[in-house]
């Protein structure tokens, strides 16, 4: 295993954590607990797309277990998906203090646990979106994704009026999802491999 799939694991690793860790956390302390785990999640996920910049060669890949009847997801990464997490990186801790901030204004520990917990969860998904190798490990970090957005677009809403907006978001990541997998067989389950189509 090299330094990128460590680095892109441990980030990966410490933002289930860091959501499991803001659910018990006081409330007085999560605020800046959360910027500097943010902040050790995104440095993490920099080190794993900094180091694939300007790497020659072909795709690393890292083989995970084996799903029953459903095959072995693989991670990939290139010096493409290493750009796409250095700026992603950057996006997200660039938005945590908002994130901190925006979550402290709810009403009681449980909702501003949840939004930070939220948070570090959509940023692993988005991770796993960059670095997905197979038709599999996409469509399961896609969904994943997917829910996590949802989630947060509804989260500070409680009426009909978000509603329609977040459901709409969620239906055409759908669409564009089910457009890509009806395309799909068998034999192409390799994202590199696939061939492309107008």
């Amino acid at each position: 295993m090299t330094i990128p799939f460590i680095a892109l694991i441990a980030a990966c690793g410490l933002c289930v954590l860091g959501a499991a860790f803001c659910a018990i956390v006081p409330r007085a302390t999560l605020r800046p607990l959360f910027i500097v785990w943010v902040a050790v999640e995104t440095g993490l996920a920099l080190v794993a797309g900094g180091s694939l910049l300007g790497a020659p060669g072909p795709v690393a890949r890292l083989p995970l277990w084996e799903l029953p009847s459903l095959g072995r997801p693989i991670l990939a990464l290139d010096p493409i998906s290493g750009l796409f997490l250095v700026v992603t990186a950057l996006v997200f801790l660039i938005t945590v203090p908002y994130a901190a901030r925006h979550g402290d204004g709810y009403a009681g520990h449980a909702r501003s646990g949840l939004f930070a917990a939220l948070y570090q969860l959509l940023f692993a998904a988005i991770l796993l979106v960059l670095a997905a190798g197979d038709v599999l490990s996409f469509l399961v970090s896609w969904e994943t994704m997917s829910l996590l957005l949802y989630g947060l677009v509804v989260f500070d809403h409680d009426g009909a009026s978000s509603q329609r907006p977040s459901f709409l978001m969620l239906a055409m990541g759908e669409v564009g999802i089910d457009r890509k997998s009806t395309r799909l067989n068998s034999s192409h389950t390799d994202i590199a491999r696939m061939p492309s189509s107008a």
